[in-house]
């Protein structure tokens, strides 16, 4: 029987396309691909798995009511992260929480999407 193994991608829209992809390269410092306008990420926490996660339609987990989305990227150390995004102007919109299942915090993109950084107990 064929199944789901992983999260291809996550895709949205902008009318600042090039602004936003130069943003998530630089700031995010994720890698662009090479033959499409994107980022290709390699899994390199083989304990955390990808999770697809369905909201109810009144939460504000994703900041405004009108996010339909939110992103959630592992890092290897947030503390470390989160000082070189304060050196290009980023800055958390809560403090650190720390759970279980590691610490999170959350920031946002030019668009003003949330985004959710963990970093894996």
């Amino acid at each position: 029987m064929a199944q789901i193994t992983g999260v291809g991608g996550v895709f949205f829209k902008s009318g600042r396309r090039e602004e936003l992809n130069a943003w998530y390269q630089d700031v995010l410092k994720l890698p662009r691909a090479l033959d499409h306008p994107s980022f290709r990420l390699e899994d390199r926490h083989p304990d955390a798995g990808t999770v697809i996660g369905v909201f109810k339609q009144e939460s504000d987990y994703f900041g405004s009511p009108d996010q339909l989305f939110m992103i959630n990227f592992r890092v290897d150390d947030l503390e470390v992260f989160l000082l070189d995004l304060e050196k290009k102007g980023v800055v958390p919109e809560a403090p650190t929480e720390v759970h279980p299942e590691g610490k999170f915090t959350w920031i946002k993109d030019p668009d003003g999407n949330r985004i959710e950084l963990w970093e894996p107990s």
